[in-house]
């Protein structure tokens, strides 16, 4: 059994065992800003995997919420990166859309975004990003508690290319 669209109940059958660790071409089917628990800005991203080693794992999602403040989205972080690696294969007219979103990022003196309720530009960049695909690097986050099961999380994003 599985999910049944006309109830929204989750009938079982859906695998939520994180993927292996290791490199996968992902979709990005979904970045939707909020708040966090914490009072930051985030970003909830959902990957989609496109392509590994022998395609066992094509479909498989997975979901990650960085934050949208501080070094965790300049060019090092995660978010950084991803826009990075979607710029880097992007038609330069789609770059330049790109880079004038992101030169409309109010920042602080370190360069860093800082923390806003309006998220207009930051949802524009992300309107943009959704639908390409990226080589992101999973790796397994194991809840040191054991209160919560393991699940996947992304240690970097690199441009993906055809092959």
């Amino acid at each position: 059994m599985a999910f049944d669209i006309n109830t929204g109940i989750d009938e079982g059958g859906g695998d939520f065992q994180p993927i292996p660790p290791g490199k996968y071409v992902m979709k990005i089917v979904k970045a939707e800003t909020g708040i966090a628990k914490s009072g930051k800005a985030k970003v909830d991203i959902n990957l989609s995997v496109e392509g590994d080693f022998d395609d066992e794992y094509i479909g498989r999602m997975v979901f990650i919420k960085p934050t949208l403040v501080g070094k965790s989205t300049k060019f090092g972080g995660r978010v950084g990166q991803l826009i990075k690696a979607v710029h880097a294969i992007g038609e330069p007219e789609y770059q330049a859309n790109l880079e004038a979103l992101l030169d409309k990022i109010e920042e602080d003196d370190e360069g860093f975004p800082i923390h806003t309720d309006d998220f207009t530009v930051w949802d524009e960049i992300f309107n943009l990003i959704v639908d390409c695909n990226v080589l992101a690097t999973v790796n397994i986050e194991e809840d040191e508690d054991g209160e919560y099961p393991d699940k996947n999380d992304t240690k970097r994003f690199e441009p993906a290319t055809e092959a």
